[in-house]
């Protein structure tokens, strides 16, 4: 800006006061952020800010947006940008209402507190006095300004829902809500249970009340590998599937530490974001401790605690695969596909020459039996797999019947594929699938937790390999034991079972110091 024009700004600034008359806020939202609210933005903004601002600036009265995913570090700014785009969108006349959920209704009265203390200030009220005083009714009487509550002389209103309440009347003079901000939704230990029954609250109830046009903000730290932001991040959640994912972006890029006498110091690293600085990390570690920075900042959500912290992965690309002396599969099915019943999962792995067990394949959800063993079966049947196993403590005999019509379906795809890939060889291939088998874990085989560290002694022994691909399923798996789901990590003990195991129950192995 050149002086002449500064120079006129203020003097047009200081007419204004002295005539009584409101002054104009900044149109880029940059400056409107510095002007209005000073002491909210000191640091210059990140990137994912930027984004974060000019999706927001996108919206107009009655038009859609697509959903914006932000999965932010802790101390990353996030509910203060959140609260100024409520805040200006409401300046703006650019959303009429506005619905705050967090995880509790506390939470979330606190998110609609700090809004109200922005529309509150001396500066706000200066530019956009209207919006800074209370919607009154026809006798005078303040329609609505409370903890949970706001509604502007502008006819702009802000609603508090907590997640552990129910949805109140969410519709002011018939207007539904048009933009619904999701913050802090999430809790530490939840069950996946209690996860799954907020996420149906998510869906059914906050998200069903929005407008037509209703745009929404999901902005959340990966708190656990099973959260609604870490759900909504894979992809495993259904809904708000058209949208923008800004992140995960944790505060420091390349981060590294070291224990100092008794205290945990940042030794290497980048933050990424000027108003996270390396000497506010080491702050917020000092507090908080390196676990809760590595998860909550980091978001480093797999760390468990358990027998499986200290294990390095070791990897191999398809490419430098070996020969196997056996290949096979094992499932560890639930008998419904219902979202409280249990996960599924299905592992396939080889016996190298050298009896180093590579894991080839791995896979853990929540899908149909018949479904999960149709994958099974596919994926068995490319990879040569001599049997598929299924750990049979639920269901018995009833998988062989299942087993069966799923390699029905498993061989008219295989025959529908070969005839697309070779038009000219009408006749149908033979087709072998891998032969089933079953097993239960009986009291030799130890409870979960015997069985885990016995395959726990053979990484340490270095003689297991994940290839790459699938690696994650099963490394995310064995971290977190033994929280839920544990399916994907039985069936890949069943496999280790299979494929070592038993060779050393045989050979006398057990109780030697040799698992």
């Amino acid at each position: 800006m050149h002086l002449s024009s500064m120079i006129d700004a203020e003097l047009e600034l200081r007419h204004r006061r002295r005539t009584g008359k409101h002054l104009r806020a900044p149109k880029d939202w940059k400056l409107w952020c510095r002007t209005l609210f000073p002491k909210y933005f000191t640091s210059p903004f990140a990137l994912r800010h930027i984004e974060l601002w000019e999706w927001a600036e996108t919206m107009t009265l009655g038009n859609t947006v697509e959903a914006f995913l932000a999965f932010w570090a802790r101390g990353g700014a996030k509910s203060t940008n959140a609260e100024a785009i409520v805040t200006k969108v409401g300046a703006d006349e650019r959303r009429k209402y506005v619905l705050y959920v967090s995880s509790t209704q506390e939470k979330a009265d606190t998110h609609v507190a700090s809004i109200a203390g922005m529309i509150e200030s001396k500066t706000f009220g200066s530019y956009y006095n209207k919006m800074s005083m209370r919607a009154r009714g026809k006798f005078g009487n303040v329609k609505g300004w409370r903890r949970e509550h706001l509604q502007s002389a502008n006819g702009f209103a802000v609603d508090a829902f907590g997640l552990d309440s129910g949805l109140r009347g969410v519709k002011i003079d018939e207007q539904r809500p048009d933009l619904i901000v999701l913050d802090d939704v999430d809790e530490k230990f939840e069950s996946p249970k209690v996860t799954l029954k907020k996420m149906q609250v998510i869906s059914d109830t906050v998200l069903s009340s929005g407008s037509m046009n209703c745009a929404v903000l999901f902005i959340q730290n990966m708190i656990s590998a099973d959260s609604v932001a870490s759900r909504l991040l894979d992809m495993r959640a259904d809904f708000l599937r058209r949208r923008i994912v800004s992140g995960p972006f944790p505060a420091i890029d390349n981060f590294e530490y070291e224990l100092q006498g008794n205290l945990f110091v940042i030794t290497a690293g980048t933050p990424t974001w000027e108003g996270q600085n390396i000497e506010g990390c080491q702050t917020l570690i000092d507090r908080i401790g390196i676990s809760a920075f590595r998860r909550e900042s980091q978001h480093e959500v797999d760390l468990s605690g358990g027998i499986w912290d200290g294990v390095e992965w070791q990897h191999v690309a398809y490419g430098d695969l070996p020969k196997f002396k056996r290949i096979v599969c094992w499932l560890d099915p639930a008998v419904t596909d219902k979202p409280e019943s249990a996960s599924q999962g299905i592992s396939i792995g080889g016996l190298d020459h050298e009896d180093n067990l590579i894991g080839l394949y791995f896979w853990e959800g929540i899908m149909s039996p018949e479904k999960v063993l149709e994958q099974g079966i596919y994926k068995a049947w490319e990879w040569g797999c001599e049997h598929i196993g299924i750990e049979t403590n639920q269901g018995g005999d009833t998988w062989k019947s299942v087993y069966n019509l799923a390699a029905e379906k498993v061989t008219e795809k295989i025959k529908k594929e070969w005839i697309t890939a070779n038009p000219d060889r009408p006749n149908d291939p033979p087709v072998s699938l891998p032969k089933y088998t079953d097993a239960k874990a009986g009291a030799g085989d130890g409870p979960k937790i015997e069985r885990n560290g016995q395959l726990l002694t053979e990484y340490e022994r270095g003689k297991v390999k994940h290839m790459l691909g699938t690696h994650q399923v099963i490394e995310k798996a064995l971290r977190r034991f033994p929280n839920p789901p544990l399916d994907v990590a039985d069936s890949w003990w069943w496999v280790w079972q299979d494929l070592i195991g038993n060779a050393k129950k045989k050979a006398g192995a057990w109780g030697k110091g040799l698992l």
